[in-house]
């Protein structure tokens, strides 16, 4: 089966005249692009198409009429060139629209013709089945899936969420402003005092150790696209890993270094099977310096709370995997798709307990009664 190769359009590839085909050529004067030669000559085109054509013919009259020197035969001559080369051109334009035309139809026909294929062999199966529906893939197909998950196009057919954090006020925070925006944030829930949680007056290094939790949190917010609620445990454990502070206690001086640190631990760990979404990357520190600013100069640790109870009730969730027979015999009978794709994140997924979960969440309170009591005092 031959694979079907579709191009989107885009500000770089699109023809500038009639903006609605693949630019195939490239005016050498002005580096307009352009499909065919209908859009060539189009009117919007006529400063440079009418030149050109002008030098052309110029150029081929004079080639012709190197020996004759009779005003009245270079005007004949020139009109019967004019007229051969307005046929030919005519016949061009009509010979590179059927082209186009007939191209078109052979793309269309493939497409139709692959997804009654597809169609008629995934009929009766479950979809939500991703190892019956991988079996019946045909090794193109799988290739175009992998590569389709790899190079982050899926994002293209999903309804992107809109990150609460996004709502800025910089002029008064009206009533109806402020109760919209709070319906919108996550549930801050009970905090400590901090002279309940510790004795000791936090250290300078505390402020960009908890960013480092937070550089995570909006990373993995947008990788699964705010929807975290079924996904509760592969969440934590990717937080947990993402954010070394977490994870491993490391502190941080600055935190530009705090933000760099997850971006770099998302590259890295491949093993946790975790796609490096470079689109959500680059969003990292302005999505870390909304949830510093807050919605308000009145109310900048309102999304800090926000964030930090967010993560907290996220790790309340999560359910670590037991090991137990049954669940070994469940993985032993997983299948090609598993193995593929699935098979590292769940090795992680074994590897994070109730201890990490515990440990993150003692971590969390602290940032919780730091940010209440003492956040933007000193």
């Amino acid at each position: 089966m031959s694979t079907l190769k579709i191009t989107a359009l885009t500000e770089e590839n699109t023809c500038n005249f009639c903006n609605n085909a693949l630019a195939k050529y490239s005016c050498p004067k002005c580096n307009q692009l352009y499909c065919t030669l209908r859009c060539y000559q189009s009117e919007q085109h006529l400063s440079c198409s009418e030149e050109f054509y002008k030098n052309m013919v110029q150029e081929h009259l004079e080639s012709q009429l190197q020996d004759d020197n009779s005003q009245d035969n270079k005007e004949q001559k020139m009109q019967e060139i004019l007229k051969r080369f307005h046929e030919q051109n005519q016949l061009t334009d009509l010979n590179e629209s059927n082209e186009d035309l007939d191209s078109d139809d052979d793309e269309i026909d493939e497409e139709a013709n692959n997804m009654e294929d597809l169609g008629a062999r995934l009929t009766g199966i479950d979809l939500d089945d991703s190892e019956e529906v991988w079996k019946h893939l045909t090794a193109d197909e799988r290739k175009e899936f992998e590569a389709f998950l790899l190079s982050g196009d899926v994002a293209q057919f999903m309804t992107m969420w809109t990150p609460w954090w996004e709502f800025k006020s910089t002029g008064v925070l009206s009533e109806e402003d402020w109760t919209k925006c709070k319906s919108n944030c996550p549930k801050i829930g009970d905090i400590h005092k901090f002279n309940e949680i510790s004795g000791k007056s936090p250290a300078q290094c505390v402020e960009n150790n908890m960013i480092n939790v937070l550089a995570a949190y909006v990373f993995l917010q947008r990788y699964f696209n705010g929807e975290v609620e079924e996904f509760s445990l592969e969440y934590s454990m990717f937080l947990w890993n993402l954010s070394l502070n977490l994870k491993d206690n490391v502190n941080y001086d600055t935190a530009a270094l705090a933000i760099e640190s997850v971006i770099q631990q998302c590259i890295t760990c491949v093993d946790l099977g975790i796609t490096a979404d470079k689109e959500n990357q680059r969003h990292v520190k302005s999505d870390v310096n909304s949830l510093l600013g807050g919605p308000h100069s009145s109310e900048k640790k309102y999304y800090l709370l926000s964030a930090l109870s967010d993560i907290k009730s996220t790790l309340l969730k999560a359910k670590p995997v037991k090991e137990d027979s049954k669940k070994s015999k469940t993985t032993q009978n997983k299948g090609e798709f598993f193995e593929k794709f699935t098979a590292q994140q769940t090795k992680a997924l074994k590897t994070f307990t109730k201890d990490n979960i515990k440990s993150a969440i003692r971590k969390i309170d602290y940032y919780l009664s730091f940010v209440q009591d003492i956040y933007h005092k000193t």
